[in-house]
Parts: C-alpha cells; structure tokens; sequence
C-alpha cells in the first residue's frame, strides 16, 4: 500500500509539474509581447519626435473677388473676407491665357514691390471688404496687356513674423475683356 501511495505522490507531483511549466511558458510569452510592444512604441516616439507641426492657415479662411476693373495703366480688386479668421494679405498671381496657371504676379501700386503680395494695412477680419490696386508691370520687369486669369492665395503672418499661405483658400477666376491699354 506505500508503494501505491508513494507512486500517487509521484503521478501528482509531475501532474503540478506540469501546471507550472505551463503557466510559466504564459508568462514568458506574454513579458516577449509586452516587452516587443514598449520597444516598438519607444522607437515609433523617436522617430515621430523630429517632425515638426506643419503651418498653416486656420481651416476657414477665406477670401472673394466681389469686383474687378481694369483701367489704363492699373487692376483694382474689390476683395472681401467671408472667412471665419482674419487675414493679412494676399498673393495675386495673373495670367493672359484662361488654359494656363496663373503665375505672373503684379506690382503692388502701393506701398513696398513684396513679389505679388498686397500686405494690409490692418488686419482683414470676416465680413470687410477692401480695394486694392496693381499696376500693369510684373513682378521681375516687363509688362502686361491683357489678363484672362487671376489667382488670388491669402496669407497670415506666423509668430516669427513669416507669410504663411493659406493653401487651402486658393481662388482661381477667369475674367474677359480685362486689357491693361
């Protein structure tokens, strides 16, 4: 009967044996996963710390060409702020064939030749309206005649005192009869 009880005693201890020998290979597959899952996030954090948050406008700014008139010598815009967010400025771009992308860009008939830019005297809150004027000379030397197509791209100006354009308030219009004679 010893002999009987002894051999129980073993059966069972190899039965326990067992038990943890699984239970242990659990725990050594899940601290593999974990520890796979905190490495993966610190080199993913490393990597992805670099980046730096692109710049932009607010998503809301906005801006409309309610009139245009060309004279003689000079374009004038009659642009207004139907946007959410104030604007500082604006990037007006020409073109004298309606099928190309308008990248001539005018002087300014005031104020400091910027490449374009008519910069505000004042910040352009939503719902004003302003008049701005161009002359007929581009941005480099020459002149131009004839106008059929006018991009107009606002901007803002960033803490560092940069333009900052806004990519998505873009307007492209096409306009007729706007000769600069």
């Amino acid at each position: 009967m010893v002999n009987y009880m002894l051999k129980e005693i073993k059966v069972k201890k190899r039965i326990n044996k067992r038990g943890v020998s699984l239970m242990v290979s659990y725990v050594i597959l899940i601290s593999i996963v974990l520890g796979l899952a905190v490495g993966t996030y610190a080199v993913l954090k490393y990597i992805t710390s670099d980046i730096e948050p692109e710049i932009d406008c607010n998503i809301g700014s906005s801006l409309i060409l309610e009139e245009y008139v060309c004279s003689s010598n000079s374009l004038k815009l009659n642009l207004k702020n139907n946007g959410r967010f104030n604007v500082n400025g604006v990037l007006v771009s020409i073109s004298n064939e309606t099928q190309r992308e308008a990248i001539k860009q005018l002087v300014p008939s005031v104020g400091v030749n910027t490449g374009g830019n008519y910069e505000f005297t004042s910040e352009l809150g939503p719902g004003e309206d302003i008049e701005i004027e161009y002359t007929k000379s581009i941005v480099g030397g020459g002149s131009t005649s004839v106008i059929e197509k006018i991009k107009l791209q606002p901007y803002i100006f960033d803490e560092g005192g940069n333009r900052v354009y806004c990519r998505d308030a873009v307007i492209r219009q096409d306009v007729s009869g706007c000769n600069l004679l």
